[in-house]
């Protein structure tokens, strides 16, 4: 007998009763299946794994603002002076635009030392705390503040409602127009006196800055210097997601706010955030 009599009888015994001589690979049905059980897997996983990243991007970022106004708080008290945490996104047609930085300010002893009440000249005005360095805040996370400007009182409860009744008594957001998320809501301090208490203003007046500072001028620039000055300090500030917030427009962006905005308040007497809201 040939080799090649062998070989053909020994793959006729081998071959599976009612086999039929298929192709090797899959179907156009099995492939299309397979494609739909993979669709569905990522459909229910990219989701999860989104809000996941940003949950964590938020916390970063409030471990971040937190040991910020810790450190800010003692650069109060250790110098005698104003110091404080201040937060912005970064200015309009920069590589910096819509990403939001936070870092440790502080008013230079001698500024304050030397500062006549009353005085037209004497400007105290703010400047980075050395040798803290600016912070990029993680994840898209931005801060905004919180006044009556961008929040809105709950509406009246109604008269003699029902048992059981849930009456909103939280405010909603309001005016968060593109211009304003790029500049006054999203631009804030929280400041600190010399004895360590959360203040709004500094000897009466709102907060200013260096205006020939770095971080308003030349290639390290973070700001825009009429967004950051002149503004008063904020007591809590909300934390969100600012590119999600930023694709959406009219209602749809304050009923985002309305959900997923943070309501972070700060602790007046000791600078620490209490738990996010």
């Amino acid at each position: 007998m040939t080799r090649k009599t062998l070989t053909s009888g020994f793959r006729a015994l081998s071959r599976r009763p009612g086999a039929t001589n298929r192709p090797a690979g899959f179907t156009l049905i099995e492939l299309s299946v397979t494609i739909a059980i993979i669709l569905m897997i990522v459909a229910i996983v990219v989701p999860t794994m989104t809000k996941l990243l940003s949950s964590r991007s938020q916390e970063e970022a409030f471990n971040l603002i937190a040991a910020q106004l810790t450190a800010a708080r003692a650069e109060a008290i250790a110098g005698n002076t104003y110091a404080g945490v201040h937060v912005q996104l970064g200015p309009k047609g920069s590589k910096r635009e819509h990403v939001s930085y936070s870092l440790v300010i502080i008013l230079p002893p001698d500024k304050l030392n030397n500062y006549v009440e009353g005085s037209s000249t004497d400007k105290l005005t703010f400047t980075l705390a050395k040798p803290f360095i600016p912070q990029k805040l993680p994840g898209g996370t931005a801060l905004g503040k919180l006044t009556s400007t961008y929040i809105k009182d709950p509406p009246p409860p109604p008269p003699n409602p029902p048992a059981g009744t849930v009456v909103d008594t939280q405010g909603s957001y309001k005016n968060l127009t593109d211009t304003n998320l790029e500049k006054s809501f999203t631009s804030l301090s929280v400041i600190f006196s010399p004895n360590g208490t959360v203040v709004e203003q500094v000897k009466g007046g709102n907060i200013n800055f260096e205006s020939n500072d770095p971080l308003f001028n030349g290639s390290t620039k973070l700001w825009d210097f009429a967004n950051a000055n002149n503004q008063r300090g904020v007591m809590a500030f909300t934390m969100f997601n600012f590119p999600k917030v930023w694709k959406l427009v009219g209602t749809d962006r304050t009923d985002f706010m309305d959900q997923n905005g943070q309501f972070l308040p700060v602790n007046m007497h000791t600078g620490q955030l209490f738990d996010r809201q």
